[in-house]
């Protein structure tokens, strides 16, 4: 076996790594490849053969295994090469196909070209692997003359279609052309053959719909999805020529179900007449538990990930965020969106402290103050007893002392005409300090009392630990994930809020109802895709007309989002072309801000705002506590008093 492996010619082993032409041969008596070592190829050949002929089907299939591995090694070193396989045997070439597949050596880069003397009707098994490559066939005919006739499949042709001709070759005419298509035509830049294509998508309520008068069908109706990325790919169909979701009949009303259809469920529009009779469904497949698609821990995945990887999607609308664990299993378009993951938090009420008459100056400036109040007393009271005796004719100390509380509390003082000029000095200063200091307190008490605050608490990551507040996260995605495999950090911490049932995941279809009930309570808070969050806020401001919530300031794991489809599938290919194309001219982000209006109202917004309401009890209980504990204290005062004036 080993030695049928063996290239039967191989230039030099540096050339053959940078090859251009692979050619698996098998063992046919009419085809030689006496002459390859005179063909002038200065990127290399190399002959692989598969001795098919008398041996067991196992062992076919191992030495195949082997060829496509060492084929596949040449392709990912090499920057294109054209694969030629020469076969008259069905078996082997479907057993080719099978395996390149499953050694990635059919990727789009890589030109196949199948020659044969097999008639086309005993090649039907290979008519689903030519249309999703980069293939011709050649059926070589020698009677009456020899004639080679070049086709090639169209992607999402019909089981009762041909594949078209594009060319045929004589000894005496050469290459011929027959069809407007070149050699190796870019077959999935524009679908010929206009298909209707499987996209897969997860409903999310947050995506308004709308009845359109069709212009394909006059008098007739369409639902669209008013959305920034269907009407991407609704730009993408209409480029590459293939349908999706389009309603071509008359209604009354639609209606919206989820319709079980095997191990997945389907998004149906049903159209109904005056009867209640079903006109037309159009759907979009959505996978059985709703999720965009994570990892399991056996490797398997879920959501749209695993439609896409069994092909049972042509591609998957998303958006998706590209990780490398995704990456692995399916292949991604060019970057739709860049952008964050944000927290948004229901809004707290507005407030009136009832301890606000504290909150004018700050406790230092009220610390400082009782200081002043005591430095005065003191030189009130010390001063005085450093002069002569008889000089202290004047007022008691205890009056002057008071009289610096009574200009303190904006009252009248007791005469000073029979003061020392530096009392009067002392307390003229004193009267300067409390008069700035008392109409500074007393501005801001007015404002603080008819501006309201809005609390806003929950700013990061951090403060969702610290708090009591419970994390919302959408269920099979890659946020998701992220949190719940970490190992360490503010991630972990968050995921250990389980224990607590302080961590929650929701299906996408649930976002709005958890938006409008638990996040606005404000003992919620929902991780999401920027661009989802705003658009959530954006929504619920058109309807209640007010920003009941915010954006945290904190942004994390920033992500490029994109569709997905199989791996290495053309089309995917082709439509990164159209959405590079999109993204070029701006289009992407003018069709968010259409169908999303009032995005930016509510980004920043105030924490504080201004009424005109009377005040209830609610607002100035802490005055009326500070009142009834000065007449506590003047009552026991008032009861020291009266037992000492009754002491012998």
């Amino acid at each position: 076996m080993k030695e049928a492996l063996q290239p039967e010619y191989n230039e030099q082993s540096d050339a053959l790594l940078h090859s251009k032409y692979v050619l698996l041969r098998v063992n046919m008596i009419a085809y030689t490849f006496s002459g390859v070592s005179e063909v002038a190829a200065p990127w290399g050949v190399g002959v692989f053969k598969v001795a098919a002929s008398g041996q067991d089907a196992n062992v076919t299939h191992a030495q195949l295994s082997q060829v496509v591995g060492q084929a596949g090694f040449i392709r990912k070193n090499s920057r294109s090469i054209t694969v030629v396989v020469v076969s008259d045997d069905p078996a082997f070439l479907a057993a080719f196909a099978e395996w390149s597949f499953k050694g990635r050596l059919q990727v789009w880069s890589t030109r196949f070209l199948v020659l044969t003397r097999l008639p086309l009707n005993h090649l039907q098994h290979l008519r689903s692997t030519l249309a999703k490559t980069n293939s011709m066939l050649i059926i070589i005919k020698n009677e009456p003359y020899p004639k080679c006739s070049v086709f090639v499949e169209l992607p999402y042709s019909s089981g009762d279609s041909q594949p078209q001709k594009v060319a045929w070759w004589t000894p005496s005419r050469g290459l011929a052309p027959t069809f407007h298509l070149p050699l190796f035509p870019d077959k999935f830049y524009r679908l010929a053959t206009g298909p209707r294509l499987l996209v897969g998508q997860v409903p999310m309520p947050i995506y308004k719909t709308k009845v359109v008068n069709d212009p394909d069908a006059p008098g007739a109706n369409r639902v669209t999805v008013l959305s920034s990325k269907v009407t991407l790919l609704e730009t993408v169909s209409e480029a590459m020529n293939f349908t999706n979701q389009k309603v071509l009949a008359d209604f009354k009303y639609a209606c919206h179900e989820l319709v079980e259809v095997g191990r997945h469920s389907v998004i149906s529009d049903i159209i109904h007449d005056d009867t209640g009779h079903v006109l037309h469904r159009y759907d979009y497949v959505t996978p059985a538990d709703r999720a965009f698609g994570a990892e399991q821990p056996d490797g398997s995945w879920t959501g749209m990930i695993r439609m896409s990887m069994r092909e049972e999607v042509d591609f998957s609308l998303g958006l998706f965020v590209m990780t490398p664990s995704r990456a692995k299993v399916v292949d991604f378009t060019f970057p739709v969106d860049i952008m964050y993951y944000r927290m948004i938090v229901g809004r707290g009420k507005p407030e009136v402290s009832p301890w606000s008459f504290l909150l004018p100056l700050n406790p230092r400036v009220w610390a400082a103050l009782l200081t002043a109040l005591l430095g005065v007393l003191a030189v009130m009271t010390i001063f005085p007893s450093c002069l002569q005796t008889q000089a202290c004719y004047c007022t008691g100390r205890v009056v002057k002392a008071s009289s610096c509380v009574r200009v303190l509390l904006q009252q009248d003082v007791s005469p000073v005409r029979t003061w020392w000029v530096w009392e009067r000095v002392v307390l003229g200063v004193w009267m300067l300090t409390t008069v700035v200091l008392t109409r500074s307190y007393t501005g801001n008490l007015v404002s603080l009392l008819a501006v309201r605050y809005i609390p806003m608490p929950i700013q990061s990551l951090r403060d969702v630990v610290d708090n009591p507040i419970t994390f919302l996260v959408q269920k099979g995605t890659s946020q998701a994930n992220s949190i719940q495999t970490a190992e360490s950090g503010v991630f972990r911490e968050i995921s250990n809020l389980q224990k607590e049932g302080r961590f929650e995941t929701i299906h996408s279809s649930e976002l709005t109802k958890n938006l409008d009930v638990k996040v606005r309570r404000g003992d919620h808070t929902l991780i999401s895709l920027e661009d989802v969050t705003k658009m959530m806020m954006a929504q619920d401001f058109s309807v209640t007309g007010k920003c009941d919530f915010y954006l945290a300031r904190e942004k994390f794991l920033k992500s490029m989002t994109a569709m997905a489809g199989p791996k290495h599938s053309a089309l995917i290919n082709a439509v990164s072309r159209r959405i590079i194309t999109v993204r070029e001219a701006g289009l992407y982000y003018h069709w968010v801000n259409i169908y999303t209006p009032n995005m930016t109202t509510c980004l920043n917004p105030p924490t504080t705002m201004t009424v005109r309401s009377p005040f209830s009890l609610s607002n100035i209980w802490g005055t009326l506590v500070v009142y009834v504990a000065g007449l506590a204290i003047s009552f026991h005062v008032f009861c020291f008093e009266l037992i000492y004036s009754h002491l012998p």
